[in-house]
């Protein structure tokens, strides 16, 4: 790796760094089954992960372009692969199909920084988001509920135990979208809000994702009573509407909790206490309120259901929320 940061430093006139990283603890992600080394990088305030493929490893373009894929779903980052000595058939291939890397001969290709280069440096363009990544929503939670002028990026990473990478990357994309301001005060950097409330909510909307990884159903009384409500069973706990006839719960993915259950299909199982049980991205404890999720991340869950009723509490909540 050291040929490849002397690179990028000759290559890029910002600070660069990079350190090893553990492997995913997903079990079933090919780069663990292939023992593939990863990395943290940073060029100046963005940060990706990078990937070593094995000397040994076969090569194929539609493969590598595949793995890519589950890689950034999985770890929630931007990711290039770290080539050492390309064939100039491999480098043609992985431009051809897009798939963002790094050489040791000074070649370079990663399209969410703006570079495609060969030996020459190119200045990095406007990062374009479309969606919120799992990690930027919580940051943008966080920030979101919080009762500060401003929040030290250091400050936000401690509390959500967020790393370093995972913490540029949302700060990155939430300036890209206009919701913050970041300002570097000493060593430390401000991030700052530019609306409040419901105005906020409203800009960021078209960016928010729903918090929910997989849905299934329980049958479990004590999950009903014990975990937090969510989707309309949240809804009915703010407004006006009837609870549904099947209690609504969140749990994180990683929730020790998930292990014991056993999904139950309601279509064919009897079952004296059925639950939908909603599977989240991120905690949603760290931002629940009475029993229930937030409402940002409430109003999520809700968007894909199309219901005048629902649409027209929504609206109350969001005329009356004081957030």
């Amino acid at each position: 790796m050291n040929v490849i940061i002397d690179s990028l430093k000759l290559l890029f006139p910002f600070e660069v760094s990079c350190e090893s990283m553990p492997s995913p603890k997903d079990r079933h992600l090919i780069a663990v089954l292939l023992h593939r080394k990863f990395y943290n990088i940073h060029i100046g305030s963005v940060g990706f992960i990078g990937i070593e493929p094995r000397k040994d490893e076969s090569f194929s373009a539609a493969v590598y372009k595949k793995q890519l894929l589950e890689y950034q779903q999985k770890m929630e980052s931007n990711c290039a692969y770290i080539l050492k000595n390309p064939s100039v058939e491999q480098i043609s291939a992985f431009l051809k199909n897009q798939i963002p890397f790094i050489s040791d001969n000074q070649q370079i290709y990663v399209p969410f920084l703006g570079v495609s280069l060969s030996g020459s440096y190119a200045p990095l363009k406007e990062i374009r988001v479309e969606k919120m990544m799992p990690a930027t929503q919580e940051v943008f939670l966080y920030l979101f509920y919080g009762d500060k002028k401003y929040y030290l990026k250091s400050e936000i990473a401690d509390i959500l135990k967020m790393s370093r990478t995972s913490l540029t990357r949302a700060s990155d994309e939430l300036i890209a979208m206009d919701l913050i301001t970041q300002t570097k005060v000493g060593k430390e950097y401000r991030m700052e809000l530019k609306e409040k409330g419901t105005a906020l909510y409203r800009k960021a909307e078209k960016y928010l994702i729903s918090p929910v990884y997989k849905e299934f159903y329980v049958d479990s009384a004590e999950l009903a009573e014990n975990a937090l409500k969510t989707e309309e069973s949240a809804l009915a706990e703010c407004s006006m509407m009837n609870p549904p006839k099947i209690p609504q719960v969140a749990l994180f993915k990683d929730d020790d909790r998930v292990g014991n259950l056993r999904e139950v299909d309601i279509r064919w199982e009897d079952c004296s206490n059925p639950v939908k049980v909603q599977l989240w991205k991120y905690p949603p404890e760290i931002f629940a309120k009475d029993g229930r999720v937030d409402t940002v991340s409430m109003l999520c869950t809700l968007k894909h259901i199309s219901d005048e009723r629902i649409e027209g509490e929504i609206e109350e909540i969001l005329d009356g929320e004081k957030w």
